[in-house]
């Protein structure tokens, strides 16, 4: 690996292209990662639109990580509209395999975290990860956020297995 030089900030529109192209290899470097085919299939204008929608949304959120100008990690808040769940985000984040292991995602869901505390409206983050996935887990843990429960068998994998869910939450002041 080269030089590394990390930033993160939030998504922008101009950032579409770049970001449909990272979900896109990201998708197919793990198996932990859930993407959806509008996702996938999304065209750079909707992309655009989609990113100044939640840029301008003071609960949701999209923070991208970049080493110079490539983007290795994506992590994201997204919270319902209806008045009594816009208080809850639910967290979801992915990092190029290659960058594993510098605590780029500790430093991710730290900075996701302090714009919820900005926000003043998310009290509660939420992240569903499968069980399989320890790493995430014992990361998840080491911040604070707390295991609330399992899902049994909520997750059909890539060989049709059914795999479990830890739901787990970080409770904001």
């Amino acid at each position: 690996m080269t030089e590394i030089n990390i930033t993160l900030r939030q998504a922008i529109p101009s950032d579409a292209a770049n970001l449909i192209q990272a979900i896109r290899f990201l998708n197919t470097e793990t198996p932990y990662l859930v993407v959806s085919p509008h996702a996938l299939n999304m065209s750079v204008d909707a992309m655009e639109h989609e990113i100044d929608y939640i840029f301008n949304q003071p609960n949701q959120f999209i923070l991208l990580a970049f080493n110079h100008k490539d983007i290795i990690g994506i992590a994201t808040i997204v919270s319902d509209e209806e008045n009594c769940f816009k208080h809850v985000g639910e967290l979801g984040i992915t990092i190029k395999k290659e960058f594993w292991g510098l605590g780029l995602g500790t430093a991710m869901i730290q900075e996701m975290i302090e714009l919820c505390l900005e926000s003043q409206i998310i009290k509660r983050i939420e992240i569903n990860v499968q069980t399989r996935n320890t790493r995430a887990i014992g990361v998840y843990e080491q911040i604070g956020f707390v295991l609330e429960g399992i899902k049994r068998q909520a997750f059909l994998s890539e060989d049709n297995k059914l795999i479990d869910v830890a739901v787990m939450s970080y409770l904001l002041p």
